[in-house]
C-alpha cells in the first residue's frame, strides 16, 4: 500500500459586496456581489439590509434575498433593491447591504453602503405684501414656501428702509 497525497489546487472561494451611490429616481438599485472562484456545487448566501439614515418603506424596500451561483460559475450577481422617490428635499441617505454566511467559502467584504442622493429642489421662500396705508397700524406679512422639505426650515426677517424711515414710519424690530 502506498500513501496517497491529495493536493488542493482549487482557488480560494471569496465573496464580496460593492458600495453603490445612486440617485433617488433610479427605481432599482443594483448592488453587485462577486465570487472569486468557481465551485463544484451551488454557492448560496443570504442578503439583508440595515437602515442607517434611509428608512425602509420610505426610501427603499427591504425584502429577504438569497443569491445562488450555479456550479462552475463566478460571474457577479445583482441584488435588486427598489428605491422609493419622494417629493421632499432631504439630506443624502444611506443603508447597508449585508452578506450572511455562505454555504461554502468565506466573505471577504460582507457589507456595502448604498448612498441615495436626493433629487428634490431646495425650498424657496417668498414674502407677500400688498402694501398698506401708514394709518393701518400693524402689517402682517405672509411667508410662503415652495418645495417640501423633511428638514426644519427657518427664516429670519429684517426690515430695511426704502422710502419709509425707521423710527418715523415704522418700528425696526
Amino acid at each position: 500500500t502506498l500513501p496517497l497525497t491529495i493536493i488542493d489546487d482549487d482557488a480560494e472561494l471569496n465573496l464580496a459586496v460593492q458600495d453603490l451611490t445612486i440617485d433617488e429616481t433610479i427605481g432599482i438599485a443594483q448592488v453587485v456581489v462577486t465570487m472569486s472562484a468557481p465551485a463544484a456545487m451551488p454557492i448560496s448566501v443570504d442578503v439583508t439590509m440595515t437602515p442607517v439614515t434611509a428608512v425602509d418603506g420610505n426610501d427603499y424596500t427591504d425584502s429577504p434575498i438569497t443569491l445562488t451561483w450555479p456550479p462552475g460559475t463566478t460571474g457577479p450577481l445583482l441584488v435588486d433593491i427598489p428605491i422609493l422617490d419622494d417629493v421632499f428635499n432631504e439630506p443624502t441617505e444611506t443603508f447597508l447591504v449585508n452578506l450572511g454566511v455562505p454555504n461554502a467559502g468565506q466573505v471577504l467584504d460582507g457589507q456595502a453602503t448604498v448612498t441615495i442622493l436626493d433629487n428634490d429642489p431646495i425650498p424657496t421662500l417668498s414674502v407677500i405684501s400688498n402694501g398698506h396705508l401708514e394709518s393701518s397700524g400693524t402689517i402682517l406679512l405672509q411667508v410662503t414656501m415652495a418645495n417640501l422639505s423633511q428638514n426644519t426650515v427657518t427664516v429670519q426677517l429684517s426690515t430695511s428702509a426704502g422710502s419709509a424711515k425707521a423710527g418715523t414710519d415704522y418700528l425696526d424690530t
